[in-house]
This record gives C-alpha cells, structure tokens and sequence, in this order.
C-alpha cells in the first residue's frame, strides 16, 4: 500500500473513531453491541438471548470484546477499521467527496450497527461491480451471503438482483453460500437453529406492528426512489437494482435511523455521476446535519463519559451516569429477589454491571419470536417460590407516542397479576409478587 493511502486510511480510521464518540450511544447502538457483548461471553444467540437479525455482525464484531473486555471503545475500534477499508477505495473513486460519505454516517442516530454495516458493504458491492477483477461476482456474491446473514430482508432481496445479473452463469451464485454454510453449522452444532427460525423469520408477524413513518423521513424517502427508478430507466445499471434493492431496509419502520443509511450507498452512487446540482443538495444536507447532530445537539444536552464502565469515552447524556448508578444501588439492595427490567434501558443496565441480558431485556413488539405467551409462563414457574419484581418503564405510563416498539403484554402481565410497590426516581414504576412488601 502507497504511503499516501496509509495516510488517508489513518485519517478515516481515527475520523471515524472520533465522530462515534461524539455521536451519543443510541438504544439500537447498545442493542447491537449487547448482542455481541453476550456472544463474547460464550452465550449463543437464539438459545440464550433474543435477536431478530442474523447472527453473523454480531459473531464477527465479538471479537476485539472478547479480547479486549466490556468497552464500547472497542467495538468502536473494530468498525472504525473496516469502514475506514471501505472509505479509502471509496476515495480512489470520487477523490474529496469520500468525506461526505463518512458525514453521513456521522449523521446516522447509530453510527455503528446492522444497518450501516450493510449499507457499507453494499458500497463495497458497487465498487466491485466496476471494478476488473476476473472473479469480481463470486467476491459480490460472498459480500451479499454476509448480508443475508446479518440482515435477512436486505440480503434476500440484493440476491434477487444478483440472480438476475448472474442468470448465464448461476454457478457463481454458489458463492452465496460460502458464508451461510459455516454459519448454520455453528448454529446447529449448538442447538440454535430451530429458535433462529422462530426468531427471525416466524415471529416477524409481529414485527409489522412496528410499521411507523416519520415525517422527516418520508421526502427523503421519495427522492431516493425517483432517482434510483429514472436513473436505471436512463442506464438500465445493475448497480442501480442493488441500490433498489437495499432500500427494502426502510420496512417497517422509516424512521432517520434508516433513512441516513438507506441514503449512503445512494450518495456514494450519485457522487459517481456527473450532475452537480444534486451532488450540491446532498453535500449541503450533509454538512447541516453533521453540524446539528454531531456537533450542536452533543454540546447541549450531552457529555463525554469519563467513568471507568463500558461507556468509557462515548458521549451520553448529561445524567446516563447518575441514572445507571442508581439502578446498579437498587439491583444492589435487591439481589436476593429476581427481578425483571421491562425497560427500554434494560440491555443498558445490564452491561453496564456486566451482566449478560436476557429474552426479557429486549420485549419490543416481534423481538419474541411466534410465542410471546411462553414468556409469560415461564414468568409464573420462577416466581413461584420466590420473590420477584417487576420494573415497568415510565413509557408505559406516559402518552404513547407512535413508533415505540416495547410490548404491552408485559406491562398487562404485570399490572394484572402482580401488587405495585414503589416509583424509582426515574419513574419507572416496580410492582411484587408478594403482598406483605
């Protein structure tokens, strides 16, 4: 490698490190790195914890947990050096307008997880499909295999596209399966293939509930469909119906944690062409966003954290840490009873007192595959002869605003069966299962 890539690959590497630590740690960010937090402590996903992706981010991205212990830094690091891979060839290809690629990840409520992975590799995708390499489609067709294994609808549908333009030589469509292979082995070596089954594909009837469009979403949403469908109508691209295909990543929920990664790989395409007037939109929407969510809304309401936890050096909010030391004091005083986080910030509380999180640590709607009502059941045999308690988030309390995602049925059980005992300072409410507390 010349020196001058080295050097951009540096500075995309220690960028990329620098914008997630001033990105604040959202929930999917957390979510995303629990999974891999538990699969770093030897739990296996579908047997031992809920997931509704596919196994292989999260397999891949346990590693430097694994060797480096319980800090998002790390995780951070991991990303950053394979996103930095992909940026420096993007930079051979556009020159300068590679940063607005790395802003727009910037601008992503997660800069790292399922959803951005794909959108990257989906740009390595394009990459490949203009590049000389003789077998170029079996390298496309492994990239897509990965895909289909850590996101299952995007993955599908990006195989679709890669039959269509393999159709006279569906050998090379055999190189999806180079990573799918291993992978199911892993799972059925382990007891988890039938609950990978149940998890991602016949529990997502309950996904749909989550259907939910923002406003914000939807313009950008519009554009992206209108120049994709005339671009390839004007091209007849195959790099357009993989661009196409990737944007089935905004169902069901089309929200800017979807929006902003549905959009990379489509600005990396757009920097390709020749019309300036919206390469000028893009990089002014680019730089106002960047500005406003990395940059502005951090110095308000936000703080880098400086505690030696797994949050150390990420930006959180201004109170994260006295609000996780007061749960950590209450899980304290409480460890001789079970007690059960129906919270928003349960995977949060976990980790953060490395704990590894459960089935009942992530309850929104689809998350428990095709029988939630087991959950319930199995509720009933542990508290039978102890004592338990319940912690139901204050969002179940307030005004239901459209798009959140945690399940009723548990609040029901609860409220239901069970005696309420106190409020925390946070608002979330607890309730026992015995009476004389």
């Amino acid at each position: 490698m010349k020196k001058k890539n080295i050097l951009i690959y540096v500075l995309f590497f220690v960028s990329l490190v620098i914008i997630s630590c001033i990105s604040e740690a959202e929930l999917d960010g957390i979510w995303g790195y629990g999974f891999s937090y538990n699969i770093a402590s030897g739990l296996i996903p579908y047997r031992d914890f809920n997931m509704v992706v596919g196994p292989f981010y999260s397999l891949f991205f346990a590693l430097f947990i694994q060797l480096f212990g319980n800090y998002f830094i790390f995780f951070t690091i991991q990303n950053s050096l394979l996103y930095a891979l992909i940026l420096l060839f993007v930079y051979q290809k556009i020159g300068k307008k590679s940063i607005f690629i790395l802003l727009l990840l910037g601008t992503c409520l997660t800069t790292f997880g399922y959803n951005t992975f794909c959108a990257f590799l989906v740009i390595a995708i394009l990459l490949l499909q203009d590049s000389n390499l003789k077998y170029k489609q079996i390298f496309i067709g492994i990239i897509i295999g990965i895909i289909i294994m850590t996101k299952h609808n995007i993955g599908f549908c990006l195989a679709l596209v890669y039959l269509f333009a393999n159709r006279k030589q569906l050998q090379y469509c055999f190189s999806l399966l180079i990573p799918i292979v291993p992978i199911f082995i892993y799972l059925i070596v382990n007891q988890a293939f039938i609950s990978y089954i149940d998890f991602c594909f016949l529990g997502l009837g309950n996904f749909l509930d989550n259907f939910y469009p923002d406003v914000f979403s939807i313009p950008i949403m519009i554009f992206i469909f209108y120049f994709l469908i005339t671009s390839y109508k004007k091209t007849k691209d195959i790099k357009v119906l993989y661009l196409l295909a990737f944007q089935v990543i905004l169902f069901p929920i089309i929200d800017q944690g979807h929006i902003l990664p549905a959009l990379i790989p489509v600005a990396y395409y757009l920097f390709l062409g020749e019309n300036q007037k919206i390469q000028f939109y893009l990089q002014y929407f680019t730089i106002i966003g960047f500005v406003v969510s990395v940059i502005l809304v951090p110095i308000l309401d936000t703080t880098i954290s400086l505690k030696n936890n797994f949050l150390l050096f990420q930006r959180v909010e201004k109170d994260l840490n006295f609000y996780l030391e007061n749960y950590s004091s209450y899980l304290e005083e409480n460890q001789d009873k079970k007690v059960y986080l129906f919270l928003d910030n349960a995977y949060l509380i976990k980790i953060y007192r490395n704990e590894n999180p459960t089935f009942y640590d992530l309850i929104n709607n689809g998350n428990l595959g095709s029988n939630e009502e087991k959950y319930i059941h199995w509720i009933d045999e542990d508290c039978k002869d102890k004592e338990c308690l319940f912690i139901l988030d204050t969002g179940y309390f307030e005004q239901q605003e459209i798009g959140i995602q945690r399940s009723e049925l548990f609040k029901n059980y609860v409220m239901d069966r069970y005696f309420y005992l106190e409020t925390l300072p946070s608002g979330d409410r607890v309730y026992s299962n015995n009476i004389t507390e």
